[in-house]
Parts: structure tokens; sequence; C-alpha cells
């Protein structure tokens, strides 16, 4: 059996894609802070405590989240069966695993450019170039992402997405057998930070088989949509706790209850409502936006570096906001562009979501 989700169910799921792929760029936008040492106080402590709130803590429900959604929503209305998955194998194949072969082929080809180039070659870390040098052995490990992150780092995203797809037949066992001890299995070893293997990671599997399991069980990811109140609540105490107290112990709990917060709050973006539309066709450009941002963040952050001698609180804040606000409206338009002018390449580079 295969059903469609409710509509309304799936509007809310497709409003969240936009903001989640921001909440990936505000991640990585964290991770470079031009010239600012650690804050002892005064305007930089404030500056800090906002970037962590943004990067660290809401930022931080986006790849478990993804991972949930991406579970229920292979799940949702479908039971298994050989038929039924290597149907889905096939779909996935041209939404998920071609998409991942064009974007790190083209970047580790374009990477080489760079490297042969005196004027780029600078722009490069070593790790980053580090196959450049190797044989096919070397290139097809960065491409794959068999010993580290993909060529495109953050496609280590999809790679894992597929290995947990792949083990769709132990999740469909593992929900008819003791499905709440497989996921206080994976959870302990998620929040006990013992996972042993390089990849999946323990997110992806995790998430991916919470999500479903509320697919198998027919439930939706919107039940809590009543304690919306005291789930905001506690998830603000959390997230003070966690990034002004200092409390980093407390970092998993928020994922968890961040979770909540963001599922519970596309309530209040049904239809009619302005902003539901406006994120529902925004949601179209995620994957451009997914794709693009690195390593584009990090080379206008290492640009912008070169060419801004001395920093502040202040314009340490205007840039984490800018440079990213940037790099996704650019990678908007590029999706827009390419949609317009090339349709169907548009369509193998973004899985068919042009």
């Amino acid at each position: 059996m295969d059903t469609k989700l409710p509509p309304e169910d799936s509007r809310r799921l497709a409003t969240l894609r936009f903001p989640l792929i921001v909440a990936v760029v505000f991640i990585h936008a964290n991770n470079h802070r031009i010239g600012m040492a650690d804050p002892s106080g005064g305007p930089a402590l404030w500056v800090h405590w906002f970037r962590r709130m943004l990067s660290e803590g809401l930022a931080a429900v986006a790849v478990p989240l993804f991972f949930l959604v991406s579970g229920y929503l292979f799940f949702a209305g479908w039971r298994f069966s050989r038929q039924g998955f290597g149907a889905k194998l096939r779909s996935r194949t041209r939404t998920i695993g071609i998409p991942y072969l064009i974007w790190n082929v083209a970047l580790a080809l374009a990477l080489a450019l760079a490297h042969a180039l005196p004027a780029t070659r600078g722009l490069l870390s070593g790790k980053q170039g580090a196959f450049l040098d190797g044989g096919p052995w070397e290139w097809l490990k960065a491409i794959g992402g068999l010993d580290g992150p993909p060529v495109v780092y953050q496609f280590w995203f999809l790679r894992d997405l597929m290995v947990a797809i792949l083990l769709v037949p132990l999740w469909s066992l593992a929900h008819r057998f003791q499905p709440a001890l497989w996921a206080a299995i994976l959870g302990g070893l998620w929040f006990s930070h013992s996972w042993p293997l390089a990849y999946p990671s323990i997110v992806a599997l995790l998430f991916f088989y919470l999500g479903s399991w509320v697919a198998a069980r027919g439930r939706s990811l919107f039940f809590w949509d009543g304690a919306w109140p005291w789930l905001a609540l506690a998830y603000v105490v959390l997230l003070g706790l966690e990034i002004v107290g200092g409390h980093a112990e407390l970092h998993l709990f928020g994922i968890l209850l961040g979770i909540a917060v963001a599922l519970a709050a596309t309530q209040f973006l049904r239809a009619p409502s302005a902003w539901g539309d406006r994120l529902q066709r925004w949601a179209a450009y995620s994957f451009m936006v997914f794709a693009l941002h690195e390593p584009l963040l990090t080379v206008i952050q290492r640009l912008t570096a070169k060419v801004i001698q001395g920093t502040s609180p202040w314009l340490d804040l205007i840039l984490y906001l800018a440079i990213p606000t940037v790099v996704v409206i650019g990678s908007c338009w590029v999706h827009a562009i390419l949609s317009r002018i090339a349709p169907r390449f548009a369509a193998w580079i973004t899985g068919g979501r042009a």
C-alpha cells in the first residue's frame, strides 16, 4: 500500500524546507570568525551569544529534522515489499544519487582547475584538495566520501541518507520486532557519543529510523501541536541555559525539543497564510542553496577577511548575517535563472526540484 500524505501535512512539511536549509547555511557560517578573539564581556559577548544561539542552538535542529522527515516520508502510507522498495530506490537514485554524483564530480574538477592556477591555489585548504595529487582511487574516495566528507562537504548528508535508505529492509524488521528497543539503542549511542563509525552518522540512522517508525505506526509528525506553548517555553529556557549558562550537556536535549517546536510551529502557516504560501514556493530553491552554499560561503569569508583589516563586534555581526544572506539570495537567483533557460539541466542537478 502506498498512499499520499494529507494535503495539510504535506504543505506544513514543505514550509520547513527553505528555513531549514537557511539554518544549515548559518551553521557553516559560524565556522569562520574574522579575526575575533573569544569575548570576555561587552558587545563582543552579546554578539558571541547571538551567534551561538542562532548557529549552535536554533539551527542545530535542521539536520536531525531533515533525516526525521526523510524517514517519515519514505514510510508514510507504505509497507515494505521488494517491488515497492525497488521502485522507491529508483526514485531516490534520481532525486538523490544522480545530483550527488553531478555536484561532487563538478566540484572535484573545479578544484583541480583552481589547484593548477597560481592565482586561485591559495584559496584551497590542504585537506580540501588532498585528493588532487592522488590517483583514481583517491578521487573515487573523495567523490564518494568513503573516508571522510565528500568533495562537496555538505553532501555528507546525502551520502548518509542514501545509506539509511539502503537499510530500509532492516528498519522494516525493526518496526515489527521491539521497535522501541531499537530506538533506545540508537538514541543511547547518540547521547553517549559512542557511535564507532565515521559514516553513516548516528544522527542519520537515529532520526531516519524515528521518522520511519512514526510513519509505520500511522501517526502524524504533528501530534504534539496542542502542546506548542509549553514546548516553546521549555525550549527558550533550555536554549538560554545552554548558550548563556554554558551548560553544553543540554545540547542534545535542546535538539529534541527544538524539533518538536519546529514541527508544531508550522500549524501557524496553515492555509490561508501569506508566509506559508511563500515558504512553500521557496521550497523549490532549497536544493540549490544546499548545493551551492559551500564552498561559496567559505570563499567569500576568506576573501572578506583579506579585504577587511581589523574588526569589531558589530562588524563581526554584520558580516555574520550578511555573507550567508548573500549566499542564499545568490543561490536562489542561480536556481531561478537555470530553471528558466535550461530547465532540463536544472532538473538533473537538483533531483527534479527545478
